[in-house]
């Protein structure tokens, strides 16, 4: 079955790769979300799709030779996953909220308000208050963490951010903000939770 869930996927990315709009596949075994779909869909289609971009890899095969060998094992491998896809999953089209980071006039703005607050604390309350309708980059965060001494307000000031990030899978590149060991494992620990 998980053949396929990633059959359906790349299906649906083959089929949708120029549109700007996301999907939820249902199936028996799962939900798939996919960027690119417009309107609703039937794995038929998809299907129709699929066959259609295997007779254009085929066509490779005349015009470059060398390609058979790397193309026929693939071509043959979809043309078996096809077959088990099931004919009755229909793709529906779902809208999905677009998270943009502070522009870079906004933040700057709000760096200058950070840097004039006197204590830790209101800078911490700052920065809550600003990332309850704002979100960061993990290089904006890094700019935030910089402005406080010490280590317990910086790994505060992650706590607070971390959810907000747009990013989070680019934290670790924060690691180098704190000194000690201890700090930095604290970090890490922080953002694998």
């Amino acid at each position: 079955m998980k053949k396929i869930l990633i059959l359906s996927f790349l299906g649906m990315v083959l089929l949708c790769s120029a549109q700007q709009r996301s999907v939820r596949v249902d199936t028996p075994e799962g939900i798939v979300q996919i960027y690119g779909v417009r309107e609703s869909v039937y794995v038929e289609t998809i299907i129709e799709n699929i066959h259609r971009r295997i007779a254009e890899l085929r066509s490779l095969y005349d015009t470059i030779p060398e390609c058979y060998e790397l193309i026929s094992p693939a071509v043959a491998q979809i043309e078996m996953l096809i077959l088990l896809l099931p004919r009755c999953i229909m793709v529906t089209p779902i809208e999905v909220e677009q998270i943009n980071p502070m522009s870079a006039e906004a933040f700057a703005n709000f760096l200058l308000l950070l840097e004039n607050e006197p204590f830790a604390d209101d800078r911490l309350l700052l920065l809550k208050q600003v990332l309850a309708k704002n979100y960061l980059t993990t290089y904006q965060l890094a700019s935030i963490i910089d402005k406080f001494a010490f280590s317990d307000d910086k790994l505060k000031a992650v706590k607070i951010a971390l959810p907000r990030l747009v990013d989070p899978e680019n934290a670790f590149i924060l690691r180098d903000k704190f000194e000690f060991d201890q700090d930095k494992q604290k970090f890490m620990q922080m953002i694998s939770e």
